[in-house]
């Protein structure tokens, strides 16, 4: 065993928001560790999210660091209309309606995003509110008005997600219903040389492939990362893995769409066939979510980012901790610490340490394994990769070596793609 000082190889997506997006935070965030900054096209308009893109990037300058920048899309997610006064109590026992037309929600019920929701649910099936925190019992339903009954009351405030587990949409992610809406934001992507777009609610290959031609027709590959949120996700894993450019376990909707207790074990499955197949994976939601509001993550979080690298993840992913919360930076610094330590017990109980890589016979693939065997023997401080695409370098990450992947490139674009890969230092 080598004594080498400890780098952090797993790499920390940020989402920047109303909380993090001064110049100032933004700098304090890069030095603190963050690799990617998220924007979620869900909230906000394009202008402010364009205007938080030019602070990143002129952050990212100042503190001397490669940076890349997620769009994060909307996809096929129902989220609920305005509210009077911001927000509306359900109670539990009453009545509380869902309504396809345009009004102000109030205590009798509220507008949602999705046309077809009186077609597609039946009487006695379970709406989820805000990521399950509210739940409601289908009585009836008209044209554009769903009837339920309130089983698990609370506060309802405006442009929360709407889950419907027991039902199975018509609906896909570049539905003509949403094409327009998903032209729009992989316009304003391609307009701003994102580095990746985190399509949201992906449930087949499909899917993947019809914005890789929106993105084509545009005359930009920027990668797509699918998000894995449903059960057809879960259902159509490996040809999305395949078809993408990486994989997001939002354990958010997974885990209202899915039985709690399936949420763990299929985490694992998402990340182990992600990674096996050379593609960066996300483990993301509610990882530190108690520090919006306190300076220190709980133990439970602590051990969950944990567990989450020595799965195998590649990157994990603060949202309301830094979009949202009181402790932006500090909740990066903090991420950044669990992983180090965390890394330290890769060699003893990381799963992809113990298991013998996938046979291959592609040539660089075949390279890049002997390389990274090669510098366990010798005790390298660093595998040099010098890079066009990132591809190799990408190739070694998969491996997973003790050391750190420096990747040299003379692509601007590149060097901050290979921001999101584990254990890659882009050199420019």
């Amino acid at each position: 065993m080598t004594n080498r000082p400890r780098t952090r190889r797993t790499k920390i997506v940020a989402t920047i928001g109303p909380a993090s997006d001064a110049p100032e935070t933004l700098a304090a965030m890069l030095r603190a560790g963050m690799n990617v900054a998220r924007l979620n096209l869900s909230h906000g308009t394009f202008d402010e999210h364009q205007a938080r893109l030019m602070r990143i990037r002129a952050a990212a300058e100042a503190v001397g660091v490669q940076v890349a920048i997620m769009i994060d899309t909307r996809g096929i997610e129902i989220r609920t209309g305005p509210v009077a006064d911001g927000m509306v109590e359900l109670k539990s026992g009453e009545d509380f309606s869902l309504f396809t037309d345009k009004r102000l929600g109030d205590a009798g019920g509220v507008s949602v995003s999705y046309q077809r929701l009186p077609r597609e649910v039946n009487p006695g099936e379970t709406v989820l509110l805000d990521d399950g925190a509210m739940e409601l019992q289908v009585l009836a339903t008209t044209e554009r008005e769903v009837r339920c009954r309130v089983i698990v009351g609370g506060l309802l405030k405006e442009s929360k997600g709407v889950n419907l587990p027991g039902s199975q949409l018509s609906v896909t992610a570049v539905d003509p219903e949403h094409r327009d809406d998903v032209v729009r934001e992989l316009t304003f992507a391609a307009e701003n040389d994102v580095e990746y777009i985190a399509a949201s609610f992906i449930q087949s290959a499909d899917e993947v492939h019809r914005m890789r031609e929106i993105l084509l027709e545009r005359g930009v590959g920027i990668p797509i990362i699918a998000k894995i949120e449903n059960r057809a996700g879960v259902a159509n894993l490996e040809s999305i893995v395949l078809a993408a450019d990486g994989v997001m376990v939002a354990r958010g909707d997974l885990g209202v769409e899915l039985p709690l207790a399936d949420v763990p074990s299929t985490q694992k499955k998402i990340i182990r066939t992600t990674v096996s197949n050379g593609k960066p994976v996300i483990t993301a939601t509610q990882m530190l979510a108690s520090m919006e509001r306190n300076p220190k993550p709980t133990r439970a979080e602590a051990s969950d980012v944990a567990n989450a690298i020595l799965d195998g993840s590649s990157a994990v992913m603060l949202s309301g901790e830094t979009a949202a919360g009181d402790y932006p930076v500090e909740a990066v610094r903090i991420m950044a610490e669990l992983a180090v330590r965390a890394e330290a017990s890769l060699r003893e109980y990381g799963w992809l340490q113990q298991t013998l890589p996938h046979p291959s016979n592609v040539v660089t693939e075949a390279v890049a394994h002997a390389a990274v065997r090669m510098a366990e023997q010798l005790h390298a401080t660093a595998i040099l990769s010098l890079t066009e695409t990132g591809f190799t370098s990408r190739l070694v990450s998969k491996h997973r070596p003790e050391c750190q992947i420096l990747a040299v490139t003379a692509s601007l674009t590149v060097a901050r793609r290979l921001s999101l890969n584990w254990g890659v230092v882009p050199v420019l």
